[in-house]
């Protein structure tokens, strides 16, 4: 006994059954293989091929990887370019220097020095 898979005519409508795996086949290469009805009326399957399908959402995640690999660098680039940014900063404000206008003060390098010593170290 064969196993039959139940498809209809798109021509006359009429309802009847043919082998699993000539629906297979005809359902794997869309336009390759024609199926008669009872009727005598010649069809095919239509639409992409479900291999076909499956190739471009592999290629779509292959490419939002790659898009989402290169977000996660420059974001990484980003935070050691804020972080270096930021050590420099702190560097040149232990040693005295206004971050805004570039001009030293000995009074605040002494201040660093004696009452927040910590913050020389970190730097």
């Amino acid at each position: 006994m064969f196993q039959h898979a139940w498809v209809s005519c798109p021509n006359c409508h009429i309802h009847y059954a043919i082998p699993s795996s000539l629906d297979a086949t005809a359902q794997a290469q869309r336009a390759g293989v024609t199926i008669y009805c009872p009727m005598g009326h010649g069809w095919h399957y239509t639409g992409e091929r479900p291999l076909d399908v499956e190739r471009r959402a592999r290629q779509r995640a292959e490419q939002e990887n790659a898009r989402l690999a290169e977000v996660a660098r420059l974001a990484a680039a980003r935070a050691d370019q804020a972080t270096a940014s930021l050590s420099k900063l702190k560097r040149r404000a232990a040693r005295g220097v206004c971050p805004c206008c570039n001009r030293s003060f000995v009074a605040l390098a002494n201040h660093i020095a004696t009452k927040h010593p910590e913050f020389r170290k970190a730097a």
